[in-house]
């Protein structure tokens, strides 16, 4: 990501074994995302609460252990295993701390819910280091001492970052540094959420492209995952020329594609429902099926045009 620049925020590229000296001082700590990693709880487990604990509680860390963030202490021989069985883009990050566990994992709790501008809370996966790069760096001075807090450095490493990312206050304060409070939620501004936009359209494509290899499985099976992720981009933008916005009408939309031809759209009878603004958006694709024949289903096939794949 080709951050903005920040003046408030100083970011520096360093080698794995700055990070190594930091974990043999003690100082370095974890955020890992239990999340399609059952290794991350099992590493829990096997460190023991001093070392590693949930940063939910009560009911919800016992129902959601296996998606839980763990925070962890980190010392050289945790840090290989991070390196070695972690994924690399989405794993979690690292905290620079001379604060102890307890102290951490009250700070970070502050931020697993978040205020947005208008609405309900929202909850906030700010140990994702794609989400954590676009909130620091869009974040004012005074915000980035509340999310830094008693932890004057994060760390992330990346597909392509032989190294590691640290991210660090320009300018900490000599007082006061660490102290703030939390009495409220943390508020995001429109700002943030222009950032995190990419990243929510990029989560979006991935999801759909999930329930694409679970619902329709013969007909995406030839292809890759990145094919696959460019096919649903453009399905997604087809679907929305219609005023398609719901996941589940935008998924539906590129399924049919796959199914019978990717401007299925095209057959007439088909675009007098799909640009009926008397049918509310997320069901007009249940009245589409409900309505159709299979001479409909066969006339589309017949006029399938591969070219729709290549542009919206």
């Amino acid at each position: 990501m080709a951050e903005p620049q920040n003046p408030a925020l100083r970011i520096e590229q360093v080698p794995l074994d700055h990070l190594r000296a930091i974990a043999e001082s003690g100082e370095l700590y974890a955020v890992a995302d239990a999340t399609d990693a059952p290794a991350v709880p099992r590493k829990v487990l096997e460190l023991g609460p001093a070392r590693a604990v949930s940063l939910y509680r009560g009911t919800a860390e016992e129902e959601f252990w296996d998606v839980a963030p763990y925070l962890m202490r980190v010392d050289p021989v945790v840090l290989d295993w991070i390196v070695s069985t972690l994924d690399k883009e989405r794993w979690g990050i690292f905290a620079i701390s001379k604060a102890n566990l307890d102290t951490l994992r009250t700070h970070f709790r502050h931020f697993l819910k978040v205020q947005p501008p208008e609405g309900e809370p929202w909850f906030f996966r700010f140990y994702d280091p794609r989400v954590l790069e676009r909130f620091l760096v869009t974040s004012s001075a005074s915000e980035l001492r509340t999310i830094f807090g008693p932890a004057p450095s994060f760390g992330v490493t990346g597909a392509d970052n032989p190294g590691i990312r640290i991210f660090s206050e320009s300018v900490r304060p000599t007082t006061g540094a660490g102290m703030a409070t939390h009495d409220l939620l943390f508020k995001i501004r429109p700002g943030h959420i222009e950032a995190f936009e990419p990243l929510i359209e990029q989560n979006f494509f991935a999801r759909v492209s999930d329930h694409l290899r679970k619902y329709h499985a013969p007909a995406v099976e030839n292809l890759s995952d990145d094919s696959l992720l460019r096919c649903v981009a453009i399905g997604v933008t087809r679907g929305r020329k219609y005023g398609l916005t719901s996941e589940s009408a935008l998924a539906g939309f590129v399924g049919l594609m796959f199914e019978f031809a990717p401007n299925f759209d095209e057959h007439f009878p088909f675009q007098q429902v799909l640009r009926d603004s008397r049918i509310p958006q997320d069901k007009r694709l249940d009245v589409l099926v409900d309505n159709s024949s299979e001479g409909d289903w066969d006339e589309v096939e017949r006029r399938s045009d591969l070219n729709a794949w290549v542009k919206a």
